[in-house]
């Protein structure tokens, strides 16, 4: 989540007008000005600062709280006669702080994970600051917004970072602290939410859903009334303000304009507005502060209308002695009159705690009802979660079979394609043996019919050789019998 502490700060005073913002040495300046358009040179309050928030005093003087980078804070004090530091009693917060002051002249601040990641709060009264511990034990909590009305009630945004839920707190003049109220759950915050009063006193609350692209717009008048707005880019910047009459919602986006919802009969109209002033600046008010959008900084104008500062009420003459019988009279009149509004709001007050009481009772059932559909309902996720990495592991051992199987089957594949064409060349060569076999049995058939002839030839002529023997052998023995 994004937040606004970086943001220049500006606030009007009756006689003059101050002006703060973080240079880009990381310095927090401060101009001033008495004259309209007229700036004072910069004036380095603190040279290592990160984030400041700043609220006016019914006293006309400017409160200023910065962090530097070890996480130290420190209280300016600005006047028209100067600037004083004033010492602050909490020493370490992290990066979320908030800082009001009601009409009485109280400062109220709060910081989140300054005692043991716990909610506290500091409470200026006129001269010095005391520190308060909150009593909401839950630890993670940031204040995200803070206004006080004219009454000097308080009324609080939380943001819950380990359950992402957001908590609308509020105290009487008092300091009583009610029971803090669920505007909504799971949700991851990417932009500040507002928290803003009008001038009737009625309360808004608005958050952007970066889930669901969607503003969550909450009404607190008679009760809560919501009322989703959707939207179509991610939010920077959100913040109310009241212009004729009229009560605007608006909104920047990633590389948009100023886009608008103006609340008519109790619903949101969405309308555009055309704007070149594209620099963010926080204006402050006794109680609150709210958004604006500047030309330049130090600014001379603004996008949206600045109220006009309405000065205290100037003390009458002293009245004549038949006028101070006539007021001795009204006085008593008055008098009976708010007792007898006062015994009929102390009935009516009464009436609204008993009904209150039973509403706290219905929610407390309906919030313990709800975290108990959630623990539920997280134990089923987390059951199907691991079912689910049980299923994607097998899946992963089954994906690794079909390719070890594709990969045998391709390789038998070929393995049988090669014995394939082996056995075409080997019937090839069986086929060519066979036709060579069947020359050489006709070579020797014809060799085995050369044969017997030549044994005839070889017969016929042994028969004759033994003829024509016998004959010269009986002329041998013939021969020498004659000779005798």
């Amino acid at each position: 989540m994004h937040g606004n502490l970086m943001i220049p700060y500006c606030y009007q005073s009756q006689t003059s007008a101050y002006f703060l913002r973080l240079n880009e040495r990381g310095e927090l300046c401060l101009n001033r000005s008495t004259n309209p358009g007229h700036w004072q040179s910069d004036e380095v309050l603190w040279q290592d600062c990160r984030r400041f928030t700043a609220a006016p005093s019914a006293d006309d003087v400017l409160h200023v709280i910065a962090l530097n980078g070890k996480s130290s804070l420190c209280h300016f004090h600005i006047d028209k006669t100067g600037t004083r530091e004033i010492q602050f009693p909490i020493q370490k917060v992290p990066a979320h702080f908030t800082l009001a002051f009601s009409s009485t002249g109280n400062g109220h601040f709060f910081c989140g994970g300054a005692n043991n990641g716990q909610l506290v709060s500091a409470v200026f009264n006129h001269t010095e600051w005391q520190q308060v511990i909150l009593p909401y034990a839950e630890k993670l909590l940031i204040p995200v917004s803070l206004c006080i009305d004219t009454t000097g009630s308080i009324h609080l945004l939380i943001y819950d970072l380990k359950n992402g839920n957001i908590l609308y707190c509020h105290s009487n003049a008092l300091g009583q602290w009610a029971e803090p109220f669920i505007l909504a759950s799971s949700i991851k915050l990417s932009t500040v939410p507002s928290l803003w009063l009008d001038t009737k006193q009625n309360l808004y609350a608005a958050w952007f859903v970066p889930q669901t692209h969607n503003i969550c717009c909450r009404t607190k008048a008679d009760g809560w009334q919501e009322q989703i707005l959707p939207v179509d880019t991610p939010l920077q910047l959100l913040s109310f303000i009241e212009q004729d009459d009229n009560i605007i919602l608006w909104y920047t986006g990633l590389g948009t304009g100023i886009h608008t919802f103006i609340r008519q009969n109790a619903n949101w109209l969405q309308s555009e507005h055309e704007t070149n002033f594209r620099q963010p600046v926080r204006q402050g008010f006794p109680g609150s502060e709210w958004i604006n959008m500047a030309d330049k900084a130090p600014a001379d104008s603004f996008a949206f209308k600045v109220p006009v500062h309405i000065p205290p009420p100037q003390e009458a003459p002293p009245p004549t002695p038949a006028e101070d019988d006539e007021n001795e009279r009204l006085l008593v009149s008055t008098i009976k009159s708010i007792i007898q509004e006062k015994n009929d709001l102390k009935a009516l007050l009464c009436s609204k705690e008993e009904s209150l009481a039973l509403m706290r009772q219905r929610l407390e059932q309906t919030q313990n009802n709800f975290q108990l559909k959630r623990q539920e309902w997280n134990d089923k996720l987390h059951t199907a979660e691991k079912s689910s990495r049980s299923l994607q592991e097998m899946l992963k051992k089954r994906e690794e079979e079909v390719r070890s199987l594709k990969a045998l089957l391709e390789s038998t594949k070929k393995q049988l394609a090669d014995e394939e064409n082996e056995r075409k060349v080997q019937q090839a060569e069986i086929i060519a043996l066979r036709e060579k076999y069947s020359d050489l049995h006709k070579r020797e058939a014809k060799l085995q019919a050369s044969l017997k002839e030549l044994e005839y030839e070889t017969s016929n002529t042994k028969s004759t050789w033994n003829s024509f023997s016998s004959i010269f052998r009986k002329k041998q023995t013939d021969t020498p019998s004659k000779k005798n």
